[in-house]
């Protein structure tokens, strides 16, 4: 059975709305899975910054390193947008532009602490 992507982001919407934040962003891990259906290799800042951004009012939106991006199957993940940057280079420019695409220059964003 397929999971229900979109009714899972609306929970989490939903939730978020009711928080009074814009935006979850979840990072590699099991949440991850949860809202792509991809399993990334978990790593950490500055190896590799990868997550999910589920924005309140916009289309979820993923960041990933490009050796990820090579060996998942984008093509049967849910996320549609997906911002990719080079292993070992500075991630920071690839999350500016993942939360400009959400509108979210501005605002709260609740982060995944685990």
């Amino acid at each position: 059975m397929t999971p229900d992507f979109p009714a899972r982001w609306n929970k989490a919407r939903r939730l978020a709305r009711d928080a009074g934040v814009d935006a979850l962003y979840v990072m590699s891990g099991p949440n991850f899975r949860w809202f792509s259906g991809l399993t990334p290799h978990p790593g950490g800042w500055p190896i590799w910054s990868m997550g999910v951004l589920v924005p309140v009012e916009a289309e979820p939106a993923t960041h990933i390193t490009q050796m990820h991006a090579d060996l998942l199957d984008l093509q049967s993940c849910p996320v549609k947008k997906v911002f990719v940057y080079m292993d070992g280079q500075d991630p920071v420019p690839s999350l500016r532009s993942l939360f400009q695409s959400a509108d979210l220059a501005q605002g709260t964003v609740a982060v995944e602490d685990g």
